[in-house]
């Protein structure tokens, strides 16, 4: 053995080398948590994986509140859409257009910018990281092909789903016609750039206010994943009923594959993409197909 690395002494009782520390069973300091860091300085999370779901959503970062502070949220956002419709009032008072669908387009802008900001500003209060939820990092352009394949792979489920229906029942197809009229009803033509930035920023702020804050904030509430996903697509598709029950159902279809590659991914933006394509080809369809 080299002398720089012989035992100090020798004899009978002394192991060489010496056995690893086992720090596992210290104590830890007043006020830490299980890792180490200070109680209150952001999101704690403690994972059991046990299948998928549990695997995959160990990451996903959870507001550190209470569930009355849950309630709460829900409430300052459901506040927030109906502050952004009263803001429709003055502007229908200096403004009024020769086509009035393009007021509802107003409306959506005015009720998703101030569910937008209320809800990222509660995010931020609450020490939700908010980098997790808005950006997938060195994956991003992974996360865009998924939420493209996701699109069609929906697209072929709803398409399934609505044969198997008119299979069935004939007067679902009648249902979904009153739905596309209902919907164009609503909505003015748009061109393709104008359709694109309008749907792009609906998909922006349903997916920050449904996915990256209600969904988390259910999961605190009811601390499991495979009740807050289908509850969040529950809410999802209630917000979409004025356009008829068959859409309705299939709103909450999609809330359940968003909610759930919101899980896979840990992030936001294949829900978007997936959202946004989902959204603006549906109302150009509606304008050039009818």
């Amino acid at each position: 053995m080299p002398p720089d690395h012989r035992p100090p002494e020798s004899g009978p009782d002394v192991e060489w080398p010496p056995e690893p520390f086992d720090v596992s069973d210290w104590p830890m300091p007043a006020g830490t948590a299980p890792d180490g860091r200070p109680l209150g300085r952001g999101p704690i999370r403690y994972a059991r994986p046990v299948g998928w779901v549990a695997a995959r959503s160990s990451a996903v970062e959870l507001p550190e509140i209470s569930r009355r502070r849950v309630l709460l949220d829900i409430l300052l956002m459901a506040v927030a859409y109906l502050a952004g419709l009263a803001a429709l009032f003055p502007v229908m008072l200096l403004w009024r257009p020769a086509d009035d669908r393009w007021l509802t387009v107003v409306q959506t802008l005015s009720s998703g910018a101030t569910v937008l900001i209320v809800c990222l500003t509660l995010m931020r209060l609450e020490r939700q990281g908010l980098g997790g939820l808005l950006r997938a990092s060195r994956h991003f352009w992974l996360d865009v092909v998924i939420g493209v394949g996701g699109y069609f792979a929906v697209l072929l489920v709803m398409t399934l789903f609505l044969i198997a229906l008119v299979l069935l029942a004939p007067a679902f197809l009648e249902s979904k016609m009153e739905s596309a009229e209902t919907i164009k009803s609503v909505f003015p033509d748009m061109t393709l750039p104008v359709a694109v930035l309008f749907m792009g920023f609906v998909a922006l702020w349903e997916e920050v206010a449904f996915r990256g804050f209600l969904l988390t904030r259910l999961q605190v509430a009811l601390k499991r994943w495979w009740l807050s996903v289908p509850a969040g697509a529950l809410l999802f598709g209630l917000g979409h009923v004025w356009q008829g029950p068959v859409a309705a159902v299939q709103t909450v279809l999609l809330g359940l594959v968003l909610g759930l590659l919101f899980l896979w991914r840990r992030n936001l933006v294949p829900c978007v993409v997936l959202h946004a394509i989902n959204n603006t080809l549906a109302l150009l369809l509606l304008r050039y197909v009818g």
